[in-house]
């Protein structure tokens, strides 16, 4: 009997992936009640909008039906950045946090959870890691806010404080939310201030180390003062991140240099914004040029890296830099006929190539389903005064929503009450993570009683 309720009470219990998607579940739905209340918002704001708001701020992705600015008030302002900071921490390392001043031990069950969500390979060292995460993130948005607010105030005076604020922690976050809107122009995003590399730069820095994840920042500190070499996994991260900036910087500075989006920029101005455009395409979301106007090769490319995104166990979503460099490894060895996938002379496990070609499978399954979706429902409920949004538009944002970017052509507060859940669906597992949605609805146990003959199948 004690046997079977063991039984029993094993299988009602949780996976730890069960656990981090209903921790983030939990944070979007209470967030948007909260922003429901009077003194949240100025009144314009339904259910819908305001799950979508809290959805996609939880998941750091920057699409929103309505302007920040025109519809939240200064103590929904602030409410909802405290939602974009509990999203970039996630529930599991705030409760640690809170284990930690309350000086309450985590139980190894808790340990298991909050190691997942950190994307580590074991338990040892979890806690301390969720404490300097902390430390580290507010470390850089107060350097990022010394750098911002003099010139915000200088250019919008009091209130630019708190601009400041606000920019410094959705840039860290790879949020990218805005509070620039007005009446005549809603959704500027940064269109105003991509003329000043002071600002430019400040926020693209704060978007790279945000994306880079601390585990990559701490170990290049740890180089220089104990003299060891990187890890693999920060030589990988940094590698393809400086690779995959220079390319989108260099294609976008030559596709758009006599394009609408660059229009009567100098050459430096463009080559700013070609700059910024490869960084915030990475899941921060920011716009210095109007998305709409990009020319199809430059909004392919963009698609690209929202759907790559930045590095693990960082604020940043998409399937990250190191699956590519995996399944850049990948391709080589087969190239090359080798069984040993290798990267920078190490050799990669079956595994974690699995797991790799797995990330983007499932990536490339939520996206093609989503925008044959979102294409079917709009065009059945285009009306005379509702537009049937084009191919372009419907993959790109939802390129957006799984990468968790927020870049928009414009579309995302004229879709349909049924298309906006699909998009928060999308949001939520694009900030989750492929592999963890996987294993939702897949067992973790890896045992096998036995081993089943090798077979030969022609590939390529």
């Amino acid at each position: 009997m004690n046997k079977l309720a063991t039984i029993k009470q094993k299988k009602s219990v949780f996976s730890t992936a069960q656990i981090i998607a209903l921790s983030f579940l939990a944070i979007i739905f209470f967030g948007a009640l909260v922003l429901l209340l009077p003194f949240c918002n100025k009144g314009n704001l339904n259910f819908t909008d305001s799950l979508y708001l809290s959805t996609s701020a939880v998941c750091l992705t920057g699409l929103t039906t309505n302007p920040i600015s025109m519809t939240l008030t200064a103590v929904g302002q602030v409410f909802f950045l405290m939602l974009i900071q509990a999203g970039a921490l996630g529930i599991t390392t705030i409760t640690s946090l809170i284990f930690i001043l309350i000086r309450r031990k985590m139980s190894y069950r808790e340990r298991l959870v909050l190691q997942e969500s950190l994307n580590q390979d074991g338990t040892k060292g979890v806690v301390r890691l969720a404490k300097n995460i902390t430390k580290y993130m507010f470390a850089c948005e107060s350097v990022g806010f010394l750098i911002l607010a003099p010139y915000m105030f200088i250019k919008n005076g009091t209130i630019g404080i708190w601009q400041a604020a606000f920019t410094t922690v959705s840039s860290f976050c790879n949020a990218g939310f805005d509070i620039f809107g007005t009446a005549s122009n809603p959704f500027p995003s940064l269109m105003q201030y991509n003329s000043s590399p002071l600002f430019m730069l400040t926020v693209s820095a704060l978007i790279i180390v945000g994306g880079m994840g601390f585990s990559v920042v701490a170990n290049i500190t740890y180089k220089f003062k104990s003299n060891k070499k990187l890890s693999l996994n920060t030589k990988t991260v940094l590698i393809f991140t400086a690779i995959l900036l220079g390319i989108g910087t260099l294609f976008i500075f030559a596709v758009e240099f006599n394009g609408e989006a660059f229009k009567n920029m100098t050459v430096g101005e463009k080559l700013l914004n070609a700059f910024f455009q490869s960084v915030t395409s990475r899941t921060a979301g920011y716009a210095s040029v109007d998305q709409a106007t990009l020319s199809l090769p430059s909004k392919v490319m963009t698609m690209v890296f929202m759907f790559i995104g930045g590095a693990p166990a960082s604020t940043a979503g998409g399937i990250k830099v190191t699956t590519v460099a995996v399944l850049f490894a990948v391709m080589v060895s087969g190239l090359k006929n080798r069984d040993e996938v290798t990267l920078f002379k190490h050799t990669i496990s079956p595994r974690t190539s699995a797991k790799a070609i797995s990330a983007v499978l499932i990536g490339m399954l939520i996206i093609v389903t989503v925008s044959i979706t979102i294409l079917l429902i709009e065009k059945h409920t285009a009306l005379a005064s509702t537009p049937y949004y084009s191919l372009s538009d419907i993959i790109f944002e939802t390129f957006s929503a799984f990468g968790t970017t927020g870049l928009s052509t414009g579309i995302t507060p004229y879709l349909s009450t049924a298309s906006k859940y699909i998009f928060m669906a999308t949001m939520f597992f694009g900030r989750v993570g492929t592999i963890t949605v996987g294993l939702l609805f897949f067992s973790t146990n890896n045992r096998q009683p036995f081993r089943y003959p090798e077979g030969s199948i022609m590939v390529g």
